[in-house]
């Protein structure tokens, strides 16, 4: 069990024995029937609870609370600074509740959200806020040290419901105080729309669908992949669906494993940024634009597994730079599987924040830059999962034909 992880307790879907899994963890593997099992939510979002005291009295309500573990990037003056993100936010309007969990979840070991827990869900309505710059001025309106805007990046988003008592009044479930001095009629028509029972997690067989062979994935991956046939999978709401993805030749050298990144193609509202020339001039890059770069269109190079902010815009910027094309991969062009593929952790909803993550690192002058990003959201037209093959160097992996450098405690292996 990792250490400041959260614990979330389960049985055993088979045989009915208990589980511990961490949050990050996706895959269940049970002690007792050696059952392997990928953990899904719908829509890709987990669902967890603290489970209630127990009294024979009331109704229990359940209120929504986002988890947000990831990166903070602010434009701020001619900076792009980056923190880390990890909490919980309120995700509905009740009142009387505390904008955050706390250290609860720490403390408690979590149950995934079941009608077995509540007598009603409440929806989560509220989107979660990072920041509380410029809350109190008006649209577009900023005085000296105010940030041009925050970009979360945030991979690890969930909901944790904290129970709530209606006995006449409206009570923590878990610690049996006094929410709100309202009665429990005034208070509930407040706390915002009800569930009719929360998406389901569903366990998905890790067994490859097209061949029955034992799926790989990293207990944190998004990806299963197949050693036998050569298929990639992505958890869907009721089954496993499969993905094309692409590679990087290796052509001269073996790899000694593989780093996943996504490759989006896509454009930002009013920032004429459409072309490998425009990148050039956008960039400041010490290049001069060739014939036809005007009409070749930008791909950019989004790590898809888990790093620091330096490290984010660094493997970013190098491939996105480097042009690179990768071939389709897969059963169908490839004879043999790749070698140790890296977990995927970055989800594709992350893609259109990641781009203008990018677009604020590469471009010049920042100072009139940030104020037109601030206000605009990158449009994500393609994104598809490569693989680049790295070789061995020591402490580091590298890619021969760019000037990409990976530490080798970054890469998590599948």
């Amino acid at each position: 069990m990792a250490t400041g992880l959260w614990k979330v307790e389960h049985n055993c879907p088979q045989c009915g024995g208990p589980i511990a899994l961490t949050e990050d963890e996706r895959v269940l593997t049970c002690d007792y029937c050696r059952v392997r099992l990928y953990v899904g939510g719908a829509g890709g979002a987990l669902r967890y609870a603290l489970p209630p005291r127990h009294a024979d009295v009331g109704a229990i309500v359940m209120l929504p609370y986002w988890r947000l573990r990831g990166q903070m990037f602010r434009a701020e003056g001619s900076q792009l600074e980056s923190r880390l993100v990890d909490g919980t936010r309120l995700a509905c309007p009740a009142p009387g509740l505390p904008p955050t969990l706390g250290v609860r979840p720490q403390a408690m070991a979590l149950r995934f959200a079941s009608a077995a827990l509540a007598d009603r869900f409440v929806s989560p309505t509220v989107a979660p806020r990072f920041s509380a710059a410029r809350a109190t001025r008006k649209p577009n309106a900023r005085l000296i040290g105010d940030a041009a805007f925050d970009i979360p990046l945030v991979p690890m988003t969930s909901i944790v419901y904290l129970p709530v008592r209606l006995a006449g009044g409206v009570f923590d479930a878990v610690g049996s105080r006094r929410v709100t001095q309202e009665k429990a009629d005034d208070w509930l028509p407040r706390a915002g729309t009800m569930d009719a029972v929360p998406p389901a997690v569903t366990f998905l067989a890790t067994l490859c669908p097209w061949c029955s062979w034992q799926l790989d994935c990293h207990p944190e991956s998004l990806v299963l992949t197949c050693g036998l046939c050569r298929s990639v999978y992505a958890a869907g709401d009721t089954a496993l669906r499969e993905l094309s993805y692409f590679r990087l030749p290796s052509d001269g050298w073996q790899p000694a494993c593989h780093a996943p990144f996504w490759r989006v193609r896509g454009g930002v509202p009013g920032l004429d940024v459409e072309s490998l020339a425009d990148l050039v001039r956008f960039a400041n890059l010490p290049a001069v634009p060739r014939a036809g770069w005007d009409r070749q269109p930008i791909d950019y190079w989004i790590p898809a597994f888990g790093t620091s902010p330096d490290q984010f815009l660094r493997f970013a910027r190098t491939l996105t730079l480097a042009r690179l094309e990768p071939l389709p991969a897969g059963r169908q062009h490839e004879a043999r599987p790749m070698a140790a593929p890296g977990a995927v952790t970055v989800p594709p909803s992350c893609l259109p924040n990641a781009v203008k993550i990018l677009l604020a690192d590469l471009g010049h002058p920042k100072v009139t830059l940030f104020p037109r990003l601030a206000d605009v959201t990158p449009e994500v037209r393609r994104s598809e999962l490569v693989y680049v093959p790295l070789a061995d160097a020591g402490a580091e992996y590298v890619h021969p034909d760019s000037e990409l450098v990976i530490h080798k405690n970054v890469l998590t292996r599948v």
